[in-house]
């Protein structure tokens, strides 16, 4: 006998960061993009540090086995695809 009821995986509800909106939406700009062009994010706009944005972008990048990089200054964030 189980502890817990269980429920087929598709049921499940897949976890979504706090990050995972702005993240998916840069991903999506960035695959619109060549590769001589870069995303430029409003850190102020989008209310979210760059670390942690950083962060989790690079993380989902990694999940997707996509190369990107970034770069910044203290008002932005540049988001590009790398070799």
């Amino acid at each position: 006998m189980s502890h817990f009821p269980s429920v087929p995986l598709a049921d499940a509800h897949q976890r979504a960061g706090k990050h995972h909106k702005i993240v998916t939406d840069i991903l999506s700009d960035l695959a619109k993009l060549d590769q001589f062009s870069a995303v430029k994010i409003i850190l102020a706009e989008v209310g979210k540090k760059k670390a942690d944005l950083r962060a989790a972008l690079l993380r989902a990048a990694k999940k997707k086995r996509i190369h990107l990089a970034t770069s910044s200054d203290d008002t932005h964030l540049y988001v590009f695809r790398s070799s």
